[in-house]
């Protein structure tokens, strides 16, 4: 009997030390996630540019994405090369990015308000972008989340050349405001 409890003892210590050996965390919800106590690995897919725009950089996209989830504190993500290696997957394209000259009317209630907005919107450049995302189990693709998240930005004088890299920053904080966000509104709650 003593023998047997040994083995067992030696193989868990194994798994412990070996994190390829032990099996992935099996995740049936999104609040499942973000209350894991140990490092959930994630696997970040190529995000896709829907686009028709080749100045959307599908690797940049990615990169930004990948930061994302590696920023986290609580819980932790470790971004993994292999979807075998994964606990969970993330998979997004970018369906629309727009840049204008001038800034389109805002959806406002009020006449004071869109007084304020039509006057002040003919030096305003306007950026939008909006990204699809899924986030998913690597063995079955069983979906544990999906959202859209619709990112804009009106300043004056933004060239349509540096407003993709001010996209990219501005989307990535976005989708991690509604990834993180919706989770916690929808598990927190009783």
């Amino acid at each position: 009997m003593k023998k047997i409890r040994r083995v067992v003892v030696l193989l868990a210590v194994i798994a412990m030390m070996c994190p390829s050996m032990a099996q992935a965390k099996t995740f049936r919800k999104w609040r499942d996630v973000l209350l894991s106590r140990g490092t959930v690995n994630v696997y970040v897919e190529t995000v896709a540019n829907d686009t028709g725009d080749a100045k959307v950089s599908e690797e940049k996209e990615t990169d930004i994405v990948k930061k994302m989830f590696q920023g986290r504190i609580t819980p932790k993500f470790k971004v993994v090369s292999s979807k075998a290696d994964a606990d969970i997957v993330f998979q997004g394209d970018v369906k629309e990015y727009v840049w204008m000259e001038k800034a389109p009317i805002t959806a406002i209630y009020g006449a004071g308000a869109l007084v304020v907005d039509l006057a002040t919107r003919g030096n305003k450049n306007y950026a939008r972008k909006l990204i699809k995302y899924r986030i998913c189990t690597p063995e079955k693709d069983k979906e544990i989340l999906k959202g859209v998240t619709l990112v804009t930005l009106k300043q004056a004088g933004m060239p349509e050349e540096e407003s993709y890299a001010m996209m990219r920053l501005r989307g990535g904080k976005m989708l991690s405001k509604d990834i993180f966000r919706k989770g916690k509104r929808k598990t927190l709650r009783p």
